[in-house]
């Protein structure tokens, strides 16, 4: 992991640590303004209205967004999170396959030259 990556994993985490608590929800309402909100079982969280008098006007697809943020960002950490691991595991076993590699191309070096007449007749060739 780079210290760029690692930067962003950080990141990610102590903005999570600190939101409202629960799963969030996006609700759409209609009452002298029409708006989205996003609430959790705690509490609001977000809201956005049009007022008609040039306030904010959020839709309904951002508030969805907002709303699945959480979710998506600890579901992005944790596949994170399995993939550096397999990372991991992947290059250790090519550190370990590379190894023997090696051993057996040396062992094939020592035989050829402790063995050329075997060598030459594994071959089909004279001596």
């Amino acid at each position: 992991m780079t210290d760029q990556h690692r930067d962003i994993v950080q990141r990610a985490r102590a903005a999570l640590d600190g939101i409202t608590p629960g799963e969030w929800v996006a609700h759409h309402f209609r009452h002298q303004k029409t708006g989205e909100w996003v609430g959790s079982d705690v509490t609001p969280v977000a809201e956005a209205c049009g007022n008609g008098d040039g306030g904010i006007c959020t839709s309904e697809d951002d508030a969805k967004f907002i709303a699945a943020s959480p979710r998506l960002v600890r579901e992005l950490l944790a596949e994170n999170e399995r993939l550096n691991g397999e990372n991991r595991r992947l290059r250790f076993d090519m550190r370990r396959a590379m190894k023997s590699l090696r051993e057996l191309i040396v062992e094939n070096e020592r035989l050829r030259r402790d063995n050329p007449d075997d060598c030459c007749a594994a071959r089909g060739d004279k001596p």
